[in-house]
């Protein structure tokens, strides 16, 4: 920090309006950080949930083909 024991008010003033100033920008950078992260986790999530119910239609596809094949070999030997 700058030594402001020698500068008059209205300089110290500005010193600190201007460290006011970054302080604010970083603050915003920060946010707008923050904001970009909580968008891709909602992205993220929303891929993960569309990927549950792509595994849940394979599945009972793969359970529905498993139980054709079944009847297909059962009907077979049968005859």
């Amino acid at each position: 920090m700058a030594n402001m024991t020698k500068l008059e008010i209205g300089e110290k003033v500005e010193v600190l309006i201007t460290k006011l100033t970054v302080m604010e920008e970083k603050i915003d950078h920060l946010t707008e950080g923050l904001n970009n992260a909580n968008k891709k986790i909602e992205d993220l999530d929303t891929s993960i949930k569309y990927a549950k119910g792509g595994l849940k239609v394979l599945v009972v596809i793969g359970t529905v083909m498993a139980i054709l094949v079944g009847f297909t070999k059962l009907l077979g030997v049968i005859k």
